[in-house]
């Protein structure tokens, strides 16, 4: 019976959308009394949890199999590589109700499960599975690459390729690169200071510092905040939207780095509320992070 509900509770949430979703219109289309369906699930929100958590199993599994045919595939590399996220896509396309309810607009008051976990890491592996054996084979090394045509900075920044880097941080701890202590840049000057991030948020900067440097925007917000807190980069902004799995990590790495990440009016970032997104956000040392704050203060409608 639970498999006629969710495939009831599927087609709802095609129709009407996934905060529309409620047990009695379930049990209206199953011809059944509401209070049948609290023997299956106890509530609205394990009714989404359980078709969530379906969605995220049946794009693990699809991940995994194109990742198996990735592994048989006797062509180049770069090739091997597109197979899983096409395939991902060829499922975002096939089943675009399930898509938004793993990755879409989050659902008013409602908060997924922690078991959604295990099959995104399922995802990620998968995708990573192509590269790791060109790796361990030898075919993919860091810092080496074949001889092409010359590549832009912003496209290089873009792409972010391996550069054999893991960044970890534990609270209280520190923060490391390749078993490394890291530290975000000292001062608080801004001439010549580097930043990146969203384009008008740096001209904003530029028409009062003008002497900053601009470096090509790092397309990986966890990225760009893990190069604040080694110190690469002095400074970043972020667009609003952002939300908790792509900020927590990289704040803990900044924050043990000795630097800050907050709004833009200087609240520290608040996690696992109903609603993870988060609004525009800025990540420097704390003596940089100080003036940048006065200066968006006087200024906030050209930040904001």
């Amino acid at each position: 019976m639970t498999n006629e509900i969710l495939a009831v509770a599927r087609d709802h949430v095609a129709r009407e959308g996934a905060a529309a979703l409620s047990l009695r219109s379930v049990a209206r289309g199953l011809g059944m009394a509401p209070s049948a369906l609290y023997r299956y699930f106890d509530g609205r929100d394990a009714l989404l949890s359980a078709l969530i958590l379906s969605s995220y199993e049946s794009l693990a599994t699809e991940a995994e199999r194109a990742a198996a045919e990735a592994a048989r595939d006797g062509g180049p590399d770069a090739g091997r590589w597109k197979i899983v996220p096409r395939a991902v896509r060829a499922w975002a396309l096939a089943r675009p109700h399930e898509w938004g309810l793993i990755f879409g607009t989050p659902i008013p008051g409602y908060r997924a499960p922690e078991a959604t976990v295990e099959p995104y890491a399922r995802i990620a592996i998968a995708m990573m599975r192509p590269m790791a054996e060109a790796y361990e084979a030898g075919r993919l090394a860091p810092g080496t690459r074949p001889a092409s045509r010359p590549v832009s900075d912003a496209l290089r920044a873009a792409i972010a390729p391996v550069s054999d880097e893991l960044f970890m941080a534990a609270a209280g701890e520190g923060a490391r690169r390749n078993g490394e202590p890291i530290h975000v840049s000292s001062g608080a000057a801004l001439a010549g200071a580097r930043f990146s991030g969203p384009k008008r948020r740096l001209d904003s900067l530029a028409a009062i510092e003008p002497r900053i440097e601009m470096t090509p925007r790092v397309a990986s917000l966890a990225l760009r905040l893990a190069r604040v807190a080694s110190g690469a980069l002095d400074g970043s902004f972020t667009g609003p939207n952002s939300h908790d799995w792509d900020l927590a990590a990289a704040d803990l790495l900044v924050h043990e780095a000795g630097g800050a990440v907050t709004t833009l009016t200087g609240q520290s970032l608040i996690y696992n509320r109903p609603d993870p997104v988060h609004e525009a956000l800025l990540a420097a040392g704390r003596g940089r992070h100080a003036v940048l704050l006065g200066l968006i203060r006087d200024r906030f409608a050209e930040f904001a």
